[in-house]
């Protein structure tokens, strides 16, 4: 659409970009939502635990089942992530331009 070396034109391809960096960064966040919502919920039910048993090294403790919960969760979403990673993406090359 532009030849090697020269600056990318503004208009309609970085428009055409724009909206493709914008869906991908979206579709991101729709697929990392489980897993952020779960971390900031343990976090919040490990300061708590913090606070309530300050000899015990809630953060060290919990380590390996915060690993565990992700891996758990990964393995009970990962085909509906696949699903709608697939689906997102095809629409997203739909909106790059030359398509």
């Amino acid at each position: 659409l532009f030849p090697p070396g020269s600056v990318v034109p503004a208009g309609p391809l970085a428009d055409g970009v724009t909206a493709a960096v914008v869906a991908a960064f979206g579709l991101a966040l729709r697929l990392a939502g489980p897993f952020l919502l779960a971390g900031v919920v343990w976090q919040v039910g490990l300061g708590v635990l913090a606070r309530v048993a300050p000899q015990l090294q809630a953060y060290a403790a919990a380590t390996p089942g915060q690993i565990l919960g992700g891996l758990a969760l990964l393995a009970v979403l990962g085909s509906q992530m696949i699903e709608a990673w697939l689906g997102g993406v095809s629409s997203a090359w739909m909106l790059l331009p030359g398509l």
